[in-house]
């Protein structure tokens, strides 16, 4: 705050002497006092504040900045965490859908596993019944001939 001298005649504050048209600085108490307010209310001084009112917007300014970059850092922590679980989520539908995948491979592989020895299995069956059906000896060849020493064997019923 600052003090003018408005007045023609010199004014003491303190020990200070405030010639006429001269500025001096002083706090906020020294100028609410009631000799200055009785000085300041006949027109002799005034009190110029401006240097305080532009303090106190340089201050609320800097607060409000303040206030704007924190507003900024809490949204870019919150976009981060959001940021994180959707990756999370992502990651966790991946491990999913391939333990998934996994498993359907897994129940293919048996699926192809059981039809190979089905059909195997099928197969050796086929090969023992037409081994079967070679051993039997027809109705009509009732005899058959021993192929180590020529000779007949005996009669197959």
């Amino acid at each position: 705050m600052k003090l003018i001298n408005t007045g023609t005649k010199i004014i003491n504050i303190g020990d200070k002497i405030l010639m006429p048209g001269e500025t001096m600085p002083i706090d906020k108490e020294l100028a609410y006092t009631p000799a200055i307010r009785a000085f300041a209310e006949k027109g002799l001084l005034s009190i110029d504040d401006s240097d305080d009112k532009f303090r106190e917007a340089v201050e609320a300014e800097a607060k409000r900045i303040a206030f704007e970059e924190e507003a900024k850092r809490i949204a870019a922590e919150e976009a981060a965490k959001k940021a994180a679980a959707e990756e999370a989520a992502r990651k966790a539908a991946e491990e999913a859908a391939a333990k998934k995948a996994a498993e359907e491979k897994a129940k293919a592989e048996a699926a192809a596993k059981a039809k190979a020895e089905a059909e195997a299995k099928a197969k050796t069956e086929a090969e023992a019944k037409v081994k079967a059906e070679a051993a039997r000896v027809h109705p009509a060849h009732r005899q058959r001939v021993c192929c180590r020493q020529g000779r007949r064997a005996r009669t197959v019923d």
